[in-house]
């Protein structure tokens, strides 16, 4: 969730991109408003008319400092969401586990996670509303 965007990704059981989807933001938003599009993402990319919901896990990302619990404790674009346990709340409403991280930190994990052989260390660097950064050394995420 950015300042000007919500992106959203599905992957498959083998780490692979199933389906994108994208949100223009439609300037400050209150909290029940943020739920309501972080519910929307994750039932527009998991719809199939023929299944059920089929979420193992949610990751979502967003700009400013996450603590390690999981809850944003400053962030520019979604000020409404500070203090907010979104993995409790989100995790509630699916069903499955939510983990809610710093959004350079999930770039650099997914960068991690999509080469066939991954490096042991990497630095992702995202460029958007702000700037924002993911180290990965020897393999773990550096918070």
């Amino acid at each position: 969730m950015g300042g000007t965007k919500t992106l959203a990704h599905a992957f498959g059981g083998r780490g692979e991109t199933e389906s994108i989807a994208s949100w223009r933001s439609e300037g400050p938003a209150d909290t029940a408003a943020l739920l309501g599009l972080i519910e929307r993402c994750v039932e527009d990319l998991a719809a199939d008319p023929n299944e059920a919901l089929g979420v193992a896990a949610i990751g979502i990302g967003l700009a400013g400092w996450i603590d390690g619990e999981g809850v944003a404790r400053r962030s520019p674009h979604v000020r409404d969401l500070v203090g907010v346990d979104l993995a409790a709340v989100i995790g509630r409403r699916f069903g499955v586990p939510v983990h809610v991280e710093n959004d350079g930190n999930c770039t650099a994990v997914a960068a991690l996670h999509s080469r066939e052989t991954p490096p042991a260390s990497l630095l992702a660097v995202t460029l958007g509303t702000g700037i924002g950064a993911g180290l990965v050394l020897q393999g773990s995420l550096q918070r």
